[in-house]
């Protein structure tokens, strides 16, 4: 009966549980055992193998446990002993007993089967046995793990059906050869598997290990290998358990990607994230902490938070206090500190912490994400300050200013409206417009201007008769302006009046004036355009009417604003203009703005603005001169964005970039340069260009900037850099000159493309090459490389085995070599090969010497890729000696069996053990013990 355990058996609920003595000193050991029994089903007492009273706790005992000798008492008593030893003794009893020995430290599984063994044997019949056998063969046979029973040397003995499953051999291919025969262990594990065959022949258990299997079609599986010493059939061999674990490298596969992806995650994310101990200790910070406040983030790991320069004393404080909150578990919303960059300047950041906690729920760390808002706060400063600029502006305009809401109520009024109706704040706010403005208590007769602004969204400005609080009558200019809320919707009207009744009186001498001003206009190479107070064009000169594809005719007279100007950008130019009206010329004196033409187009005016008054000194309307600057803007805008790309292209470049002055100073260095070099850009803006070249490429150096001075170009220099620490970088060197408007060098741009690994490629591949070289030359077995049916290759071994020289046998065809009977099954072989189907690798053939004689060869061969195109590489191992000795085994054997069987008498073979066998039948069971 074979004594291997491959796996924990179950209990067997047919016998009832068993008592079991554990006879030992050590109480951890006691208590380890007496938990896995009672796990089994069974019950124990304990006693130190040195007790007296052992004989009568023997009583009732099925088994025994003991870490030492055997207990006394035992001598005649029959009852199985399990020993815990370091190592496996040979014998297979002690003291007359059954005796199972167990190999430290304890494996569960080993001790389930051998005291189940050990209980079966104390209660089994002949009938046992054979169905124990049974049961034994079909837990073997079925096993979901791999199976495979060896001697001491290697070679197969027996294997399960997961064993074939695997490998893809059937136990017939495998029983008798080695494992390294059939080739089901790579080259690579070939010493880790001498070692562990060590281990088995010195009587101790393997694994688990992790292996790769060959299997049958050349693939490989890996899998995780144990083995155990057993004996069978009084023989000392070695099962080993195999089990696939492909799936589960493919789980550890993709968890290495996951945690790959949160790398990058955590490195590429446009926060600041840092991971903070309960201490408050930075574990770990991603490069935006670079990038924000300036310091690396091997700066920051490893120090605490109240250690670290980059918070204020306030930030610091209130990151604290905090952090502690977190630690305890209290929830912590978002909330803003100060920080300090590297040079000092104080900026923001919104901290959003998230703690991290162990399966206990206890919080173990801080996870820290840090968005800069330093732009927000500075926005909201400065919104505050447009608030308070625009409260100052509208209480300081001299035009009379009231907001109106949709029931026609004023809302607002500056000082302007109160000065100029006579009225106090308290008295006009909550009145309606017409009430404040025309003495009336029912709304305007004419057509409301105000209502129309509420249903276009759209301002509007005209001119309008207001009464006085005297009862007079003037005449005023009313801009009206939407204010929309957040939807979009109008929700009230800004009116500005502007008192225009002595522009009416200058209206007149104003339009003479402008007819002997228009020859003149026509003669400037820019536009002239004024606009009235409503923004209709008043005059308009030659210029102008080409520009905007019109006759005067069709200009004069209309409104600017509605017919000259795009619809999206006309609310901010009515803007301009009534600001300009109201006498805000020095921030509008300059004013870029789009035209519309008649045929559609659009076209870039650059406006520098003024206003023209009445007699009173009132403004009475706009004078712009306009500069078209299309064409202009859009070179400067190409130039920009050229700018822009080449900025981008230099800074991201994978190659280290610089610009070098005419002098040899470093003007530039890109973010790929810093990193090689270990800089930072202040220790190199400004340096000698030779800082950054090894001492022994000076020369070199000075030899070509002379070169580049005088030609303008370098291209694919090989030079050697040093770095900050002293590395030295091979890199191959290209500049171009960058040259100003007067044809002068400005700077040159300068890349070095860093080869340094290629070449130490390029070595270890020579290496490589002549060592595989060294390999094929002296190999013992032919080699030989067939592509498009010729040897593209044939090593000295194979030229040595046909009686050829190499140059004979290159690019002849292969099948001038095989004995025209094999021809034809070689040559299908090949082609089946070549087509992409599965054929055996490995078969026997016959090749013809030059001097006419058969040589029986081994095949082993494999398609590659040989000059980029496929190929037959193919092993040839003569076996015509090989093949003679076994023929002359085979008729030893048969003669012997012959003269065994031709005698009369009975023959036996005695082993060392006192057992005798058959001779005959070597493979029979003991005929005596």
């Amino acid at each position: 009966m074979p004594q291997y355990f491959p796996r924990p058996m179950p209990h067997n609920p047919g016998r009832a549980m068993a008592k079991v003595l554990l006879a030992t000193e050590d109480r951890r050991l006691a208590d380890e055992l007496g938990g896995i029994l009672v796990e089994l089903g069974h019950t124990f007492v304990t006693a130190a193998p040195t007790d007296g009273d052992i004989p009568e706790r023997l009583s009732g005992v099925e088994a025994v446990i003991t870490d030492g000798a055997a207990p006394p008492g035992l001598e005649t008593g029959g009852v199985p002993v399990l020993f815990l030893a370091e190592t496996r003794p040979e014998a297979p009893r002690e003291n007359g007993t059954d005796a199972y020995h167990l190999s430290r430290p304890l494996d569960r599984r080993e001790l389930h089967f051998k005291l189940e063994c050990a209980l079966r044997h104390v209660h089994s019949t002949s009938s046992d046995a054979v169905r124990d056998e049974e049961w034994f063969r079909t837990l073997f046979e079925y096993a979901p793990d791999a199976y495979y029973i060896c001697d001491l040397n290697g070679i197969f003995i027996d294997g399960n059906r997961a064993a074939e499953e695997i490998t893809g051999y059937k136990r017939q291919e495998l029983i008798g050869k080695s494992f390294f025969q059939v080739k089901l262990l790579p080259a690579t594990a070939l010493p880790e598997v001498t070692r562990l065959l060590q281990e088995s022949r010195s009587g101790r258990r393997t694994g688990p290990d992790e292996l790769f299997l060959t299997t049958k079609k050349g693939g490989e599986i890996p899998v995780e290998i144990s083995s155990y010493p057993i004996i069978m059939g009084g023989r000392h061999l070695v099962l080993g358990i195999a089990r696939d674990i492909s799936a589960r490298k493919k789980v550890e596969e993709k968890l290495r990607a996951s945690e790959e992806s949160f790398r990058l995650m955590f490195e590429l994310s446009p926060e600041s994230i840092t991971l903070l101990d309960r201490t408050g200790r930075v574990i770990t910070t991603n490069s935006k902490i670079h990038d924000w406040l300036g310091y690396r983030p091997e700066e920051i790991i490893g120090r605490n938070l109240a250690e670290l320069p980059i918070l204020s004393k306030l930030g610091l404080f209130k990151v604290l206090r905090q952090f502690r909150r977190r630690i305890k578990g209290q929830d912590v919303p978002p909330y803003e500190a100060e920080f300090l960059t590297r040079d000092g300047r104080p900026v923001y950041g919104r901290i959003t912490a998230s703690p991290i906690r162990n399966e206990a729920g206890e919080v173990v760390s801080v996870l820290v994400m840090i968005s800069d808002v330093t732009r927000e706060r500075r926005a909201e400063e400065e919104l505050r300050t447009s608030h308070d600029l625009l409260d100052r502006i509208f209480g300081g305009m001299r035009d009379a200013v009231a907001v109106i809401g949709y029931d026609y109520r004023i809302r607002e009024v500056n000082d302007s409206f109160l000065r100029t109706y006579g009225t106090s704040r308290e008295e006009v706010l909550g009145k309606r417009c017409y009430e404040a403005t025309h003495h009336r208590v029912e709304p305007c007769l004419e057509d409301c201007r105000l209502k129309k602004v509420f249903s276009t969204a759209k301002p509007q400005t005209y001119k309008h008769a207001h009464r006085t609080t005297d009862g007079g009558e003037r005449i005023v200019e009313i801009s009206l302006f939407p204010l929309k809320n957040a939807q979009g919707k109008v929700e009230s009207v800004v009116e500005m009046e502007h008192d225009v009744t002595s522009e009416m009186r200058h209206a007149e001498a104003l339009r003479a004036a402008r007819d002997q001003a228009q020859t003149y206009l026509d003669m400037a190479g820019v536009i002239i355009l004024a606009l009235d107070a409503d923004g209709v064009v008043t005059l308009i000169n030659q210029r102008g009417c080409e520009l905007l594809g019109r006759p005067e005719k069709d200009i004069l007279g209309k409104n600017w604003h509605d017919c000259f100007i795009p619809q999206w950008s006309r609310e901010r130019i009515e803007y301009t203009f009534n600001r300009l009206m109201a006498g805000e010329t020095e921030p509008l004196k300059y004013v870029e703005s789009y035209i519309l033409t008649a045929d559609g187009r659009m076209r870039l005016v650059a406006w520098n603005n003024t206003v023209f008054t009445d007699a009173d000194g009132k403004i009475a309307g706009t004078l712009s001169s306009g500069e078209d600057i299309t064409e202009r803007r859009q070179a400067e805008t190409a130039l920009r964005e050229s700018e822009k790309r080449f900025r981008d292209f230099f800074d991201n470049a994978p190659e280290y970039c610089y610009m070098v002055s005419p002098e040899g100073a470093i003007l530039d260095v890109n973010r790929a340069a810093l990193e090689a070099l270990g800089y930072e850009k202040k220790e190199l803006v400004g340096a000698s260009l030779v800082c950054i070249y090894a001492p022994e490429a000076h020369k070199k150096m000075e030899r070509l900037f002379a070169q580049w001075k005088g030609t303008g170009a370098i291209q694919n220099e090989e030079m050697v850099i040093q770095t900050k620490g002293g590395e030295k970088r091979h890199v191959l060197l290209s500049a171009t000159t960058v040259l100003g408007r007067d044809g002068e060098p400005v700077h040159s741009i300068s890349v070095q493309r860093d080869v340094t690994d290629r070449r130490r490629a390029e070595v270890a591949l020579r290496e490589s090459e002549e060592k595989y070289r060294q390999l094929v030359e002296r190999a013992n077995d032919a080699i030989v490389i067939i592509q498009d049916e010729r040897l593209k290759y044939v090593n000295p071994r194979m030229a040595e085995l046909l009686g050829y020289t190499e140059e004979d046998m290159q690019n002849a065809r292969f099948s001038d070599f095989l004995e025209p009977g094999e021809k034809r099954e070689v040559f299908a072989r090949y082609r089946s090969r070549m087509a992409g189907e599965e054929v055996p690798s490995t078969y026997e053939t016959v090749l013809l010497r030059q001097d006419g004689r058969r040589v029986r060869v081994e095949v082993n061969a494999g398609m590659i890729a040989y000059d980029g195109r496929p190929a037959d590489l193919v092993f040839l191992r003569d076996i015509t000696d090989r093949q003679a000795a076994e023929s002359a085994l085979r008729e030893s054997e048969a003669k012997l069996k012959a003269t065994l069987d031709a005698l009369p008498d009975i023959l036996f073979e005695v082993d060392r053990r006192g057992r005798i066998y058959d001779f005959r039948a070597p493979d029979a069971q003991a005929l005596y013990v």
